[in-house]
């Protein structure tokens, strides 16, 4: 009873076992080696395959991206959602849609609250998103938006500027999944309340 091997590649010949098989302890320990020597050998290509040049720069990391059409999408929700908080004082949820759970606004709950308190009436226009800016497995997107309403005191504002958002590209590590969610990083958008009016008064008759 013997054993023929067939190098490269090919699947191995088994010659001298009948039906029921090798019994043979030594026989089967052929087998096994054989079998395990064919897996390496199939590894062995696959890895050559897959360093070809150009097929993974080093040093990079492959990323399963998103898909490109939800994510302008989300990011205007999130802007959306974020100044809906504002005009329905929610000041500490708007706040929680900046990164870092709200320390990118550089205000506290209560230096936030006290920021947009004044305001009786806090209306906001979003436009169109711009493209996503993708660097690093991180990602960046630019929210035009438009506000306007009134203070306490009834007098009128308007401003309009950008809202940054970044989030963390999908397929790379965070500590949280909150890091993969569209969150406001920066914000141009800062109405320019006008001073207040002077009493007006009466100069006095002359007698």
């Amino acid at each position: 009873m013997r054993i023929v091997i067939a190098t490269g590649g090919v699947m191995p010949i088994l010659l001298g076992c009948g039906l029921g098989g090798c019994s043979d302890p030594k026989q089967q320990q052929q087998l096994d080696v054989t079998a395990a020597a064919a897996r390496a050998q199939q590894d062995i290509a696959r890895y050559a395959a897959d360093s070809r040049p150009g097929r993974h720069p080093v040093g990079t990391t492959k990323i399963a991206a998103a898909a490109p059409e939800t994510l302008p999408e989300a990011a205007a929700a999130v802007v959306r959602r974020y100044y809906q908080r504002i005009a329905a004082h929610d000041f500490v949820g708007a706040r929680a849609l900046w990164c870092r759970d709200g320390e990118s606004s550089t205000l506290d709950r209560a230096g936030f609250a006290n920021r947009f308190a004044r305001y009786a009436r806090y209306d906001a226009s979003i436009a169109a998103p711009g493209s996503v800016d993708a660097g690093a497995g991180q990602l960046h997107i630019s929210v035009p938006v438009r506000v306007s309403g009134t203070l306490r005191d009834g007098t009128r504002f308007a401003d309009d500027g950008m809202v940054l958002l970044h989030r963390v590209n999908d397929g790379i590590e965070t500590a949280s999944a909150e890091a993969h969610l569209w969150r406001i990083e920066s914000s141009s958008v800062d109405p320019v309340i006008p001073p207040p009016r002077a009493p007006v008064t009466s100069a006095p008759r002359r007698r």
